[in-house]
C-alpha cells in the first residue's frame, strides 16, 4: 500500500519544515474507479479499498446487479454519493481489474464481463472453490463447548504459591506468547471466516486467562460458564485494545487500527464503512449512527487514555480483572460474592506492593485514577438503560426494583407488584362499564339505565374490583417467578438496569423455555393459558389503542423476539385514550356536534355583539328530551 510519510514522524524544527517544501506529502493518487483517494494497487489497478472490496465481493458472491438508470452509463466518481452497482462493476472491469489475483487459499477465480442487466452472467467458479467458499466452514460448537469445559477442568498447571496478581500476569504472558509484534501487515478487509475464528479464539483465550485466578478455579462449572458468557466480549475488547496500544502506540487512536487476533490487525472503522456501502443507504446510515458512539469510546477515549498511561503487564492484569468484576460481581451471590471481593482486595494489595517495592512509587494515586477512568469508559460500551417493562427473547417481564427498600419483606414487594398489575384489570372494568353505559344511553334502554340511579349502581361499581382481582390472581399464579425464568432473564436485567436478580421482584411469562434434556425450546402452556384469560378480559376495549399494543407485548415474546423500547408505547396509548375516546362522539353525533359548535358560537358572538341572542340545542342521551337554552349576551 502506497501512502505518504506523515511529517510528524520526522524530527524537524519548524524552520526546517519551512525550508524543505519537497518533503511535503504529495497529492493522493485518485482511484481509477471512483476518483476518491486510492490506497495502492488492487487487482492490478490503482484503486481505493472500497472499490477493491466491492470487486472481490461481486465475484466471490456471484452477485447480480441491475442498473439504477436502466441505461448502463451511470456516473461513477466522487460527485456521486451512492454508486450504481452494475456500472461500478463494469468500470472495474474496464479499468483492468483481474479476477485471477483473488486468493484465499483457493484456486484462482475466472470471471466473465457482464453485459446489460438482462444478460448478466455470474463468473464461473471452480467446484473446489464452491465447496470451500460458498458452503462455508462448518463450526462444531459442541466440540467448542467441550474444549471450554476441558480448559475449566484443568487445574494442574497453575502455581498457587504466586501472589494472585502475579498469577494473572503469568496468565497474560501465556495467552500472548504467540502474539505477532514485528513485520505487521494491517488488513484492508476481513471476511466472515476471520471474524468467526476471532470471536471463538477470544472466548477460549478469555477462559484460559480466567483460570489463572484462584478464585475462578474454585467456582462450579455452571458459574464459570455464566461468568465467561457475560464477560468475554468486554474482556476481549479491552485485551485486544491494550495489546494494540502496547505494540502500535498512538497509531491505534490516530488511524483506528486494532488487532482482531494474534496475527491480524485492521483499520476497523474503514473496514466497517466499506462493508456498509453494500447496504441500503438509509440502513447503512442507521448502522453507522449506532456504531459511532462505540468507535468514539474505543478509539478516541480508551485508546488515548491507554497511550498516555502506558500500563505495564501487572497493571494490564489488574485492569482486565476489574473489567471482569464489573460484571461478575453483579451475578454472583452470598459466599461466592464475598470470596470474589476478597480476591479483588488481594489484587489491590499486590498492586500496592508492586508500586512500592518494584517501581519504588510512593504516590501512585494518579495512575490508579487513570486506570479507573479506562474502566468507566469501557463500561459505556455495554451498559444501556431501558424501561421497567422488558422483553428477553421469549420472556415478557414486569419487575420492581427493591434493593433500596430492603426493610420491606420480599413477599410484600411481590404482592404489591401483583396489585399493580391488577390495577390494569381495574381500568379495563371501568372502560367496559363506560362503553356499556354509552350504548344504553344512545339506544334508550331506560329500564337498565335506571339501575345507574338506584342502589344497583353499587353492583355496577363492583365490576372493576372483580376484574382487578381476577387479573391479579391470574398474574400471581400463572406468571410467578421460577428458577428457569430467573436464569433466563438475570443477564439481561443486569446489563440493562445494573440490577442483580435478587434486587428485584418480578412476574414473567416464559413462553418458550428450554427442555432440560434436549436443550430445545418447548411451548409453556401455563403462561399461554394466562395470556388467553387476559385477552378474554380485554375484548371489550377499543382495538387501536388497547388491543393491538397490549397483545403486542405478549405476542412478541411468543414469537421469540425482543420488542425493546417499543414496550413503552402501551403506556402512552393508555394515557391518551381518555382524551381521544370522546372526540368521535362529540363531533360525529349530530346533536353533540350542534351543542358544541353552538356553545363556542355563543361565546365568541357574545364578545362581538352585545345584545345578540344565541340559541343552542342539546339532546339528552337517555330520555330523548329536547332542551333549549337561551343566553343573553351582556
Amino acid at each position: 500500500m502506497m501512502s505518504p510519510i506523515p511529517m510528524t514522524h520526522l524530527n524537524l524544527t519548524e524552520e526546517q519544515h519551512l525550508n524543505m517544501p519537497y518533503l511535503l506529502p504529495p497529492e493522493p493518487i485518485p482511484c481509477e474507479i471512483c476518483t476518491y483517494p486510492s490506497h495502492g494497487y488492487h487487482f492490478k489497478v490503482m484503486s481505493c479499498r472500497a472499490c477493491a472490496a466491492f470487486f472481490r465481493r461481486s465475484l466471490l458472491a456471484r452477485l447480480r446487479y441491475i442498473c439504477k438508470g436502466r441505461m448502463n452509463d451511470c456516473p461513477i466518481d466522487s460527485t456521486v454519493r451512492y454508486f450504481c452497482k452494475l456500472c461500478r462493476f463494469q468500470k472495474c472491469l474496464k479499468a483492468g481489474m483481474n479476477a485471477d489475483k483473488i486468493q484465499q487459499n483457493r484456486d484462482p477465480i475466472s470471471s466473465k464481463v457482464p453485459g446489460t442487466s438482462n444478460d448478466f452472467e455470474a463468473p464461473s467458479i471452480d467446484e473446489s472453490v464452491k465447496k470451500s467458499m460458498f458452503n462455508g466452514p462448518l463450526y462444531d460448537f459442541q466440540t467448542f463447548i467441550a474444549e471450554i469445559r476441558q480448559i475449566f477442568s484443568d487445574k494442574e498447571n497453575f502455581d498457587e504459591k504466586l501472589p494472585p496478581l502475579r498469577e494473572l500476569e503469568k496468565g497474560l504472558k501465556f495467552i500472548r506468547r504467540n502474539q505477532k509484534r514485528i513485520d505487521l501487515k494491517i488488513l484492508e478487509e476481513i471476511n466472515f471466516e476471520i471474524i468467526t475464528e476471532t470471536r471463538l479464539n477470544v472466548i477460549k483465550t478469555s477462559a484460559t486467562w480466567l483460570m489463572y485466578s484462584e478464585f475462578f478455579r474454585e467456582l462450579s462449572e455452571k458459574e464459570k460458564m455464566l461468568i465467561l458468557k457475560t464477560t468475554w466480549h468486554v474482556w476481549g475488547r479491552l485485551e485486544l485494545l491494550t495489546v494494540s496500544v502496547e505494540i502500535l502506540g498512538e497509531k491505534v487512536s490516530r488511524e483506528k487500527v486494532v488487532f482482531v487476533s494474534k496475527s491480524h490487525a485492521v483499520y476497523l472503522v474503514e473496514v466497517f464503512r466499506n462493508n456498509l456501502m453494500e447496504l441500503d443507504p438509509k440502513e447503512a446510515e442507521d448502522v453507522d449512527k449506532e456504531l459511532q458512539p462505540l468507535f468514539f469510546t474505543v478509539f478516541d477515549d480508551v485508546a488515548k487514555k491507554l497511550s498516555i498511561l502506558k500500563p505495564n503487564l501487572i497493571e494490564q492484569a489488574y485492569l482486565l480483572w476489574q473489567m471482569i468484576w464489573c460484571v461478575a460481581g453483579k451475578i454472583l451471590y452470598e459466599s461466592h460474592l464475598e470470596a470474589g471481593e476478597q480476591f479483588l482486595n488481594s489484587l489491590s494489595s499486590d498492586l500496592h506492593d508492586f508500586y512500592k517495592n518494584d517501581l519504588r512509587i510512593v504516590k501512585y494515586s494518579e495512575r490508579l485514577l487513570q486506570m479507573m477512568s479506562v474502566i468507566r469508559s469501557m463500561q459505556k460500551t455495554y451498559i444501556d438503560i431501558h424501561r421497567v417493562y422488558h422483553t428477553v427473547s421469549s420472556v415478557f417481564v414486569v419487575f420492581k426494583d427493591i434493593h433500596e427498600e430492603n426493610y420491606i419483606p420480599v413477599w410484600v414487594h411481590y404482592w404489591l407488584l401483583v396489585v399493580y398489575t391488577g390495577c390494569y384489570g381495574f381500568c379495563m372494568g371501568i372502560f367496559g362499564i363506560h362503553f356499556f353505559y354509552r350504548f344504553l344511553a344512545i339506544y334508550g334502554h331506560s329500564k337498565i339505565l335506571k339501575t345507574f340511579d338506584t342502589w344497583k349502581l353499587f353492583l355496577w361499581l363492583l365490576i372493576p374490583p372483580i376484574f382487578a382481582f381476577i387479573w391479579a390472581i391470574t398474574v400471581g399464579i400463572c406468571f410467578a417467578p421460577t428458577p428457569e425464568t430467573s436464569l433466563e432473564i438475570q443477564q439481561s436485567i443486569l446489563e440493562s438496569y445494573d440490577l442483580k436478580i435478587d434486587q428485584i421482584v418480578y412476574i414473567a411469562a416464559f413462553i418458550w423455555p428450554k427442555n432440560p434434556g434436549t436443550g430445545r425450546k418447548q411451548l409453556n402452556l401455563r403462561p399461554a393459558i394466562g395470556i388467553g384469560i387476559e385477552e378474554l378480559i380485554v375484548t371489550v376495549i377499543p382495538l387501536l389503542l388497547l388491543h393491538i399494543p397490549v397483545s403486542g407485548l405478549f405476542m412478541f415474546p411468543i414469537l421469540d423476539s425482543d420488542l425493546g423500547f417499543l414496550t413503552g408505547f402501551v403506556t402512552i396509548t393508555i394515557a391518551i385514550y381518555p382524551a381521544i375516546d370522546p372526540l368521535p362522539t362529540m363531533f360525529i353525533i349530530e346533536n353533540y356536534r350542534k351543542a358544541i359548535f353552538g356553545f363556542f358560537t355563543a361565546v365568541f358572538c357574545c364578545r362581538t355583539s352585545s345584545n345578540k341572542m344565541v340559541e343552542t340545542s342539546s339532546f339528552a342521551e337517555g330520555g330523548g328530551q329536547q332542551i333549549t337554552m337561551r343566553t343573553l349576551a351582556t
